[in-house]
């Protein structure tokens, strides 16, 4: 959408992150804790860190979410984890520039869909998009934190769907 913007109609985009985003110090620890916790090899932390964070959320505490959503993220970060750890130095990459800074590029109609008990930084991230993507629109789901295709299946396919379909018009 940044490097060849004719070649992209419309984008959805559930919490977002974007390469080069300057990261609050909230996140920069839990990056610091997380790391801590996969060098000591304490996969449950790890794993329990990344729920609390991105599954629990800001706001809400455990008995307020899904039990079988908890599962199934605990089951997916694990196996990331250990995907990841089993090639430690494999390298990502990425393009010289930085996402953060070529925002204006976009020319696509975007949907920018969030969870109210999402970090702070992607309620940042998704206002900076709004702001500098002409076709945005944001979408704030309640009782929803950063896994929203997860937690929320049926809301965000339906506002996902009204939205491609109208791409289609």
């Amino acid at each position: 959408a940044i490097e060849n913007p004719e070649l992209v109609a419309g984008l959805v985009l559930a919490a977002p992150v974007v390469r080069g985003w300057d990261w609050s110090d909230e996140v920069r620890a839990f990056g610091a804790r997380e790391d801590e916790l996969l060098d000591a090899g304490d996969l449950d932390g790890a794993v329990d860190l990344n729920i609390e964070t991105w599954v629990i959320g800001q706001g809400r505490e455990r008995e307020d979410v899904d039990g079988a959503l908890i599962e199934r993220v605990a089951a997916m970060q694990r196996r990331a984890f250990e995907v990841q750890m089993a090639v430690p130095d494999a390298e990502v990459n990425f393009p010289d520039w930085l996402a953060v800074d070529n925002l204006g590029h976009v020319q696509a109609e975007a949907l920018l869909i969030s969870g109210v008990h999402d970090v702070g930084d992607i309620h940042r991230i998704v206002a900076k998009l709004d702001a500098e993507i002409s076709g945005a629109k944001h979408i704030s789901l309640v009782d929803t934190a950063h896994m929203i295709p997860m937690e929320r299946p049926e809301a965000f396919a339906k506002h996902a769907l009204k939205f491609l379909e109208g791409l289609l018009r």
